[in-house]
Order: C-alpha cells, then structure tokens, then sequence
C-alpha cells in the first residue's frame, strides 16, 4: 500500500506541472523605478518628489505559449505628477520586445522604436547564474521564492519566481529559475513586478518578425546611440 501511495504521489507531482506548462499564460508587469529615498533626502533632494516618482507604473505584458513568449511594453504614457506648485513628467519610452524559444534554446531582442525589424539574435545558454534563497513571499496571490543573480562575482538583482508555475521563464531576459519570475529587482534602480497573473489563451503575437539579424554585441553597440535598453554585461 505504501509503494502505491507513494507511485500515485509521483504521478501526481509529475502530472501538474505538465498540466500547467501546457497552459497559455498571461502576465501583466509594473515598471517601476526604485531612486533610494535615505540617500537622495540626505544629499538634499525632496522626499516627496522621490516618493511620487517611485510610485509611477510602467505597463508591460508577458504571454507564455507552447515553449515560447514574449514580453513587452503593453502601453506608451507619459503621467504628470505635481508636489507643490510643481509639476513633473515621467517620461515613458518603449523598451525592447524579449521573444524566446524554448525548443531553440534561443532569445531575439528587438527594438521596436529604433530598429523594429532587426532583432539580436542570443542564445540562452549560460545567460543566467541564480543562487536559490530560502525566503519567501507572496505576489499577486502566488508563493513565490527568492533568488539571486550573480554577474562578475556579485549578487547582482533580486527575482522572486512562483512556486506553482513551473516555467523557466521571466520578464526581460531574466530566466532560467525552476519557476516564472513574478518580481526582479535592482535596488536604487529599478523593479519589475507582477500586479496579475492569468491563465488564459495568449493572443499576442508570440513569433518574432524580422528581417535583419545581428549579434547581441552589435545590439549593445547600436543601443549606445539610443540611450536607454538593456544594462551590459
């Protein structure tokens, strides 16, 4: 009897993750960035002005299907936020898509502003190095786990995956943790969050359209010239 219980415990450990990795999955993101209040108040700079800025979300959407998905911005505005008599605007530019291929071990990066048929053409092999944590916490209603990325030697960002979405996948081109990556953070810098996750058909174009492919490095070279995107190794 124990041998039977413990065959249809596995068969059932084995069977729920297949049952969820079949699924399509929708993620909505927050963009946010994340300026040190204590330093920035303690060189001078207006605590209010910090909290409000910090406080501005980026949209963006993650849709995972069959072994692919695609990330990107889900909506361009630039918001007013007044302090005072003062009145600021927090610019938003569009990022850059992040598609992948599971089954090719592959990642196109494309830049939808700049270059929206050309896409840098990566492969996802050793991209990632995580230290698994045991902290937990909760985001949008799933249990999730801590871990760190080490770049150069050093504990790098901070990412937060679900316990009950089995996929190796996040937002950018942060993967490779044994569960989706709801939170990735740099703190003083940035954090993307999830605010809502759904299990629902994917109808977001999931394939990458291009027609010139370069390398990664020719990618951060050109980026250099456009200002913003994805941090160097």
């Amino acid at each position: 009897m124990k041998k039977i219980k413990l065959f249809l415990y596995g068969i059932i450990f084995w069977v729920a993750p297949q049952i969820v990795d079949a699924q399509d999955i929708a993620v909505y993101y927050d963009w946010m960035i994340d300026l040190p209040l204590e330093e920035f108040v303690a060189y001078g700079g207006n605590k209010d002005i910090v909290e409000k800025a910090n406080s501005q979300k980026r949209k963006r959407k993650y849709c995972y299907s069959d072994g692919r998905s695609v990330y990107q911005t889900l909506s361009l505005t630039s918001d007013f936020f007044t302090v005072g008599n003062r009145k600021f605007l927090m610019r938003q530019y569009r990022k850059p898509s992040f598609y992948k291929d599971f089954a090719k071990d592959t990642m196109y990066v494309i830049d939808m502003k700049n270059e929206p048929l050309t896409a840098a053409v990566v492969s996802m092999s050793n991209w990632n190095k995580w230290e698994i944590k045991q902290d937990t916490m909760t985001i949008a209603g799933h249990i999730c786990q801590k871990a760190l990325l080490v770049r150069k030697g050093k504990e790098d960002l901070t990412a937060w995956y679900a316990l009950d979405i089995p996929i190796m996948d996040g937002p950018e081109a942060f993967f490779g943790l044994p569960g989706l990556i709801l939170e990735i953070h740099d703190f003083g810098g940035w954090v993307i969050r999830a605010s809502r996750v759904e299990f629902e058909t994917c109808t977001t174009p999931i394939d990458p359209v291009f027609k010139t492919e370069i390398s990664y490095d020719e990618y951060l070279r050109r980026r250099k010239s456009y200002g913003r995107g994805l941090t160097p190794e």
